[in-house]
């Protein structure tokens, strides 16, 4: 068990950097599996995050599920969210990144269903 503290990669959420319409937190994800992380937004305001360390190279992040009440874009090294103006309630996404495993160079799977909270403006 060990080894999977070495093979994963990290997902930073913040809420008081440049997007101040969400929050989070810091998500883990182990290599070949799915982590669940949780963003608060506010409805129709963007929230984007970062997302760093790993611990060998990532070639792609795909979208695996579209959210059904916003829009998601994703490059390589940030994640962005907007729901619909006027929206409240749940939305779900889902991405992930592949790349190789540093030590053998094996292929690898970073994955994330994203659980978002969107509240009304203020």
């Amino acid at each position: 068990m060990r080894i999977l503290a070495l093979s994963g990669f990290m997902l930073l959420i913040l809420g008081a950097d440049a997007w101040a319409a969400c929050s989070g937190s810091r998500v883990f994800a182990v290599e070949n599996s799915t982590a669940e992380a949780r963003i608060r937004v506010t409805s129709g305001d963007p929230c984007g995050y970062r997302l760093r360390h790993s611990f060998g190279p990532i070639h792609k992040t795909v979208v695996v599920q579209r959210p059904a009440h916003g829009t998601v874009t994703i490059d390589v090294n940030r994640v962005r969210y907007r729901s619909r103006p006027g929206f409240v309630g749940n939305d779900t996404f889902a991405y992930a990144r592949h790349g190789l495993r540093m030590i053998d160079g094996t292929p690898v799977f970073y994955a994330y269903r994203v659980n978002v909270t969107v509240v009304p403006k203020r």
